[in-house]
């Protein structure tokens, strides 16, 4: 955010809403595959961790500090 304070808060909006999006997209899923055990959303849950770490893995290690390109 410091390159960029004029652009703060659309930043912060845009990152509630797509946060927003994302947790109703996952609640449908876990809905929709409800089968009335705990599998589904073990499963999502697993889904959403490698996910992650491929994201931390992969983009983060490439770019590095998106503050340091500024």
């Amino acid at each position: 955010m410091a390159p960029f304070p004029h652009s703060a808060g659309a930043a912060a909006a845009l990152m509630g809403f797509v946060m927003m999006v994302a947790a109703a997209l996952v609640g449908f899923w876990i809905g929709a595959s409800y089968d009335g055990t705990m599998l589904p959303l073990a499963f999502t849950v697993c889904a959403a961790s490698l996910a992650s770490a491929l994201v931390a893995f992969t983009v983060v290690r490439r770019h590095g500090d998106v503050a340091a390109h500024g």
